[in-house]
């Protein structure tokens, strides 16, 4: 089948091979019928299943939601090539447009990290569009992310302290642990979670369902014949991308004049993605919302899912309110 962006697919849920790569994506569908569309855009080597939090939510609020695993991590292929923030974000569009067959201006994006980056390579994309092709997303919410990843990530001594997490971490375990302490507060971790252990009746802490959570998907993805964590090639093809990303000021004004209302958010607290650069963005992209969580983590989805979800409504009811207007004007 021929694609929108002039790609070849096929499609087998829960696989889609679109832009040369094989993405595994999953459709979450509410009771009842849908209001509308949410596109899930994970960060950095993050599997679609992460979203689950947002994705209860997006469902009781009636939405569909599809979540997927980016191209080198969790169930999607690993080519051996140069990854790009651009390149990803056709393969986003790729299974929106022509495997999802949703319409980009009938659609809500959520991202963060890795996946903000490659949210606003999809806008730009759809900026440079001419009528009467749709030129922007019905929403885009982009957390904890940034403009340029040659601005890399934190400061020095952070990121050696992140990086010896990692090199001390024998065990898949003790990896999910170093994973945790770079993406949450330990304050966040080490509160009681509203999950009761089955066997001795205590509450969980919140790292205590995380661990748990990635165990279980560990060993599935084993259990079907696929990497259980992130392998070397798609870790290093991922951090390239992230390396080589840049959204130059024009083409922010680009995506400004498209017109898709954009909620930002910032953690002032994250120790991957630095929060002057996350400050940058909002400055420069003119969003619906900048909501600025002075103790937000990286992880600040989670961790601040009551602040971050009522954003995100706000957002989506903006959005929706205002479509009839843009799409007569388009």
């Amino acid at each position: 089948t021929q694609s929108t962006w002039g790609r070849t697919f096929w499609k087998t849920m829960p696989f889609a091979e679109v832009n040369s790569v094989k993405l595994f994506y999953e459709i979450h569908t509410p009771p009842g019928t849908s209001i509308g569309n949410v596109l899930c855009v994970q960060g950095f080597t993050l599997e679609g299943w992460t979203w689950e939090i947002q994705v209860k939510q997006f469902l009781e609020w009636g939405y569909q939601v599809v979540t997927y695993d980016n191209r080198g991590c969790g169930k999607s292929s690993c080519p051996w090539q140069r990854y790009t923030t651009r390149e990803m974000a056709i393969d986003m569009l790729c299974l929106l447009e022509d495997v999802l067959k949703w319409r980009v201006e009938q659609t809500h994006i959520v991202t963060m990290s890795l996946g903000g980056m490659i949210g606003l390579q999809a806008l730009h994309l759809l900026s440079q569009r001419t009528a009467p092709q749709p030129r922007r997303f019905l929403s885009a919410s982009l957390m904890v992310t940034q403009t340029s990843g040659w601005r890399t990530l934190v400061t020095f001594s952070q990121l050696i302290d992140i990086f010896y997490l990692f090199v001390t971490a024998r065990t898949p375990r003790q990896r999910g642990i170093a994973v945790l302490q770079s993406c949450f507060s330990p304050e966040w971790l080490d509160r009681p979670s509203t999950v009761i252990h089955p066997k001795t009746n205590k509450t969980l802490t919140n790292r205590d369902v995380l661990l748990q959570q990635a165990t279980k998907q560990y060993f599935q993805k084993q259990k079907d014949n696929f990497p259980g964590e992130p392998t070397l090639v798609g870790m290093g093809a991922q951090l390239s991308a992230v390396a080589t990303h840049r959204i130059t000021n024009q083409q922010l004004d680009d995506i400004i004049k498209a017109g898709t209302p954009i909620l930002v958010v910032g953690a002032q607290l994250d120790r991957l993605v630095s929060y002057k650069h996350q400050a940058y963005l909002a400055e420069h992209i003119a969003p619906f919302e900048f909501l600025d969580v002075p103790k937000g983590s990286h992880g600040v989805k989670d961790e601040n899912a009551t602040e971050v979800h009522s954003a995100i409504r706000r957002l989506f009811q903006y959005a929706e309110r205002t479509r009839e207007f843009v799409t007569s004007k388009l």
